[in-house]
């Protein structure tokens, strides 16, 4: 049994690394929504298509203050499996308003979220990753205007 994985798009080899590495740090937009369910959050901006892990997307109050993107999250639908929930909505009051994201929280997560209400999620900054808006490649971290 090997410890690397090759992913394929279209007979072209889009990444090669340990499954940790591949999910962890996506070598394009492809590879970030293809490994891992629910897939990546990818909100497109001017140059730049930032992504977060459903997984990374949590209650303000589980993040470091000072060391996350604060966000507003209108929840539109609930999901319960057992040993996680998963929390579907729009970053409310952002120019990303219109398209869905996901939280995926473990069960452990006592609070409870009530579809139509909005409530402080935030992402840490080192679990967001950048592509380039053109060739949906890895990039360099970016100032994103999230208003």
């Amino acid at each position: 049994m090997g410890d690397r994985i090759v992913v394929l798009h279209q007979g072209f080899v889009r990444q090669i690394g340990t499954p940790k590495e591949v999910y962890d740090d996506p070598a394009d937009t492809f590879v970030a929504t293809f490994l891992g369910s629910p897939p990546m959050n990818l909100l497109e901006s001017d140059d730049v298509v930032v992504g977060f892990r459903p997984e990374h997307f949590l209650p303000a109050d589980r993040l470091r203050e000072g060391s996350r993107i604060p966000l507003r999250f209108r929840v539109t639908y609930l999901e319960f499996l057992g040993a996680e929930r998963i929390l579907y909505g729009s970053l409310a009051g952002s120019r990303f308003e219109e398209k869905e994201v996901l939280s995926r929280l473990p069960a452990a997560v006592s609070e409870a979220f009530q579809v139509g209400s909005v409530y402080d999620f935030g992402v840490a900054h080192e679990s967001l990753r950048f592509f380039d808006r053109q060739s949906e490649k890895r990039t360099q971290p970016k100032a994103i205007a999230w208003q």
